[in-house]
């Protein structure tokens, strides 16, 4: 069975969550945590979405 990660209550919580997320290796356990129009800055000027 795979872990359940609560949502973070507190902008405070993100990074915690975000690191158990990430350490779990569960893809769909960190997509939790983005907004779908969510972007993600790879390098200056270069982005990755969907």
């Amino acid at each position: 069975m795979a872990p359940s990660f609560p949502l973070p209550t507190s902008a405070d919580g993100i990074p915690d969550a975000l690191l158990a997320r990430f350490n779990s290796g569960d893809v769909d356990a960190m997509q939790d945590l983005y907004a779908p129009e969510a972007v993600f800055v790879t390098n200056p000027g270069t982005t990755v979405s969907g």
